[in-house]
Formats: structure tokens, sequence, C-alpha cells
């Protein structure tokens, strides 16, 4: 009888422990990641997908500086034949964006623009590892072609159950205190606000984290820039690799369900150019103009079309730059479509 109550009172205890835990993550780490962590945009996207709209759609797809730099909003004024969506998300390369193919191809586009710079080959870049895992519920990795390109941590990421997802979540934990108590922080002392990513996150037009700086350019972007001597994370290797492979995929299942590929070399501060090493730039153009012909899709050249006033740091263009961008590459894009 004794033995029986102990381990009633073990039970009793695991599911306790266990309620009061889904409590903090319903209730403390899950309005961080929606309210201030650019992480949510990841599943927000598949929840767009999974939204009906009756119109031509373009979407445009890249990292941080296509979220940043294009006013969907904008484009949809200049022609009112195609909703134009921006579903740029930060640290997103062709390896991350492939989990999305399936989605955005059976939300049935018109057409797709695909930014990129040389960070989005080099495998030199961030390891958005916890965008695996959010998204982990939106991914049916069985019988995917995903499986040629994700190697078995990812995959292991892309096949939590809500069960996994929900002990994952537990790393979230320290980041939502340190948030907590930056708002405080914020709110009694008078330190500088956080950045708030609710609208970020699940905005698919024009809203950008740049918008609540009230700052052109950012002061210490050159700073930072004379002090730099390392720029792996540009290197753009001769040969194939994870990034390039996942980006062909992309680029063949999408021409073949007859969505058009159109392709934007971002715009990037020429200052930010010029340190580049010259081999890592021929190893990205060469590659873009080999698989342009392979596939048949447009190379638009943004690279060094606007001078450093028109940026905020070395990826992202102010609030000027996003305008003139946007109605360029607007423009372009429509008729292209068309």
């Amino acid at each position: 009888m004794g033995k029986a109550i102990i381990l009633i009172s073990l039970v009793l205890a695991v599911l306790a422990s266990f309620s009061i835990y889904s409590l903090v993550i319903k209730f403390y780490v899950d309005p961080y990641l929606e309210n201030y962590s650019a992480l949510n945009r990841a599943r927000m996207l598949f929840e767009f997908y999974n939204t009906k709209i009756d119109s031509d759609k373009v979407y445009y797809w890249g990292a941080s500086d296509i979220k940043e730099d294009v006013d969907a909003s904008l484009i949809d004024e200049l022609n009112s034949s195609f909703r134009h969506y921006n579903l740029g998300n930060p640290a997103s390369t062709p390896l991350i964006r492939s989990a999305e193919l399936e989605s955005a191809i059976n939300s049935k586009p018109k057409s797709v623009v695909m930014g990129v710079g040389y960070m989005s080959f080099s495998e030199q870049w961030l390891f958005p590892y916890d965008q695996y895992a959010l998204i982990s519920e939106y991914v049916n990795l069985r019988g995917s072609n995903l499986n040629l390109v994700y190697n078995k941590t990812y995959k292991e990421l892309l096949n939590m159950n809500r069960l996994k997802l929900l002990l994952y979540k537990r790393k979230f934990i320290n980041a939502a205190t340190d948030k907590n108590i930056e708002l405080l922080k914020h709110s009694v002392l008078g330190g500088k606000k956080p950045d708030f990513y609710k609208k970020y996150n699940s905005d698919f037009k024009s809203e950008g984290i740049l918008l609540q700086y009230n700052e052109l350019h950012d002061p210490e972007f050159i700073t930072k820039l004379e002090a730099k001597t390392d720029f792996k994370e540009y290197n753009v290797p001769d040969g194939i690799n994870a990034e390039k492979l996942a980006f062909k995929l992309m680029v063949q299942k999408l021409s073949k369900n007859k969505i058009k590929v159109i392709v934007v070399k971002i715009p990037l501060n020429p200052s930010l150019v010029k340190k580049i090493p010259n081999e890592y730039k021929k190893n990205f153009d060469a590659f873009l103009d080999e698989t342009a012909q392979q596939y048949n899709f447009t190379v638009l050249d943004y690279t060094l079309r606007y001078n450093e006033s028109y940026f905020y740091d070395a990826h992202h263009l102010n609030r000027n730059g996003k305008e003139i961008f946007s109605k360029d590459l607007g423009l372009k894009v429509i008729k292209m479509v068309s």
C-alpha cells in the first residue's frame, strides 16, 4: 500500500510539473516569440500560405534585406492587376526557404521574386535551427525532395511532434526573461524600448523593424566596417553545396508548376562591396549566370545600383532607398509578369 501511494504521488508530481511547464510556455515563452522575436516570422509565413486569396499574387522571397527593402503596398499601387506580398524572413537562405516550397506552390502565386546576395550561397552565415523547429508542425518530409538537401540535424528538427516542440521551447525561457527585463527597464528607468515584432511577423506588405528607428543611417556602421577583417560569410564556393542545391531545387519546382521565377541580386552598400574579395563575387555571378541559363529565368542586378546615402547599414536600405527600390523593382516585375 505504501509503495502504491509513493508511485501515485510521483505520477501526480510529474503531471503537476508538466502542467506548470506547459503554462510557462503558453503564457511566458509563446508571447515572447509572438511579440519580441523575429523567429515567429517563419510560422506566420505558413499561416499566410494557408490563407485563400483570390487574385494573381507575386511573392517576394529573401532574408531581412527583402523584408526591410520591399514595400509591397507601394508596388500594389503601381498596377491593379497583381497583389504583391513581402515574404522576406530574417536569416532566410535557399536551404530554409525550401521548407516552404510545397506550401507556397499550393497557394498558387503567379510569380516568385527571389532576392539573393553573396551570403545566400556561402553556408558560412547564420544557422537558424530554431526556425526549423518552430515550423515543424507545417512540414512533412515523407516522400519530399527536401530529403535531398537537408542533413540529419535539420531533418530531426523538422520531424518534431507537438510534444518534442513543447519541450524544445524551454530554450527560449532565458531569452523571454531578458526581454521582460528590458521592458521593465524601459517602463521604469526610461531605457531603450525593445524592438516589437508582432506586426513585423504578421505583415506581408511594408512593415519593417527599421521603421521603428528614427535614424536614416546606422551611426555605428562605418566604424564596424572599418574594423572588419574577416568576410567569410560572403564566401561563395566554386563548387556545389547545400544552399546552391536547394536554390536549384526551388527554381526547378517553381518553373515546373508554371510559376514565373525572377531572381534579384539585392542592393548592397558600396562600402561593403569594395571589401568583399573578388573571388567570392565572381563565384556568385558565375553560379547565377549558369543556373539562369539552365532553368531560363531572368536575373535583375541591383548590387551596386544605389549609393551609400540610401542605406541604413551594409545590407538594408533606409526609408528613402526603400521607396526608390520598391518602385524600380515593382515596375520591372509587373512588366515581366504581365
